[in-house]
């Protein structure tokens, strides 16, 4: 398994709890189908298109560079 897939999963599903959010409801507010992409996603099955990382941030309400992992003072919420 690709670690960068594994590890944003990881902060998906953090901020995605943090929000307070299901998975079929991210699912909805992101345009997909099924709560199953997302699910996919939190457990590093699936890319997520750099262009879609300013909606997610918007419906997770995170900071994009805490997201990617690229923020020094990442912490999980």
């Amino acid at each position: 398994m690709n670690n960068y897939k594994h590890d944003f999963g990881k902060r998906f599903r953090a901020f995605r709890k943090a929000a307070g959010l299901t998975q079929k409801e991210v699912a909805e507010k992101l345009g997909y189908s099924s709560h199953v992409a997302i699910f996919k996603i939190e457990n590093g099955r699936q890319d997520v298109h750099i262009s879609l990382v300013p909606k997610i941030c918007q419906v997770l309400q995170c900071d994009p560079l805490q997201l990617l992992g690229i923020h020094e003072d990442y912490s999980a919420p």
